[in-house]
């Protein structure tokens, strides 16, 4: 089935405000007193980088070093808007999440070809996995904890013999239950 512009651009809108609504929630993401024309330009900013970035994704398969560059550079990119963000920037938890569910939403969509290498890292997930202890994405400042949340899932993936995109998937659409 092919998609008018028109289709295409709606269904693009739907997926921006779902990402930015699960990457945000609960995050404190702007300063105090931020004005919404403040937080809407950065939106709109945000939402340029990260479908910049996903033309790295379209043409091939990304691993995971350059995928957690990929994380890092957007939480440096977020510096340029340090007057409105809490801590002058995103941490790399909520660059994770971001990036992790732009990604899996244009990979379900089909706009990109390859399954993004890793998953949003989010409580849900790693309640759904087992996976202990549990770090709240919201506070994590660097990619340690986060490379250990995808070290685990990574196990759990081999062990149902699929990547990591499609394990998430599947646990989050509760087609597949993991044992204990």
């Amino acid at each position: 089935m092919t998609q008018s512009k028109d289709q295409i651009v709606l269904v693009r809108n739907m997926h921006w405000g779902t990402t930015v609504g699960g990457a945000f929630q609960r995050s404190y993401v702007y300063e105090k007193g931020v004005s919404d024309k403040s937080k809407r330009i950065f939106r709109m900013d945000l939402r340029l980088e990260l479908e910049a970035t996903e033309l790295d994704y379209s043409n091939s398969d990304i691993d995971h070093s350059t995928h957690i560059k990929n994380i890092s550079r957007l939480q440096k990119w977020s510096e340029k808007h340090e007057d409105i963000l809490n801590n002058g920037r995103l941490n790399f938890g909520i660059s994770q999440k971001l990036l992790n569910l732009h990604l899996k939403g244009v990979w379900c969509l089909g706009f990109i070809k390859y399954p993004p290498p890793h998953f949003p890292v989010d409580r849900i997930i790693q309640e759904r996995l087992r996976i202990k202890p549990i770090v709240p994405w919201t506070k994590i400042e660097n990619d340690k904890a986060y490379n250990e949340i995808i070290s685990k899932a990574k196990i759990i993936a081999e062990k149902y013999n699929v990547g990591l995109a499609e394990l998430e998937l599947r646990v989050y659409n509760n087609t597949l239950k993991i044992e204990k």
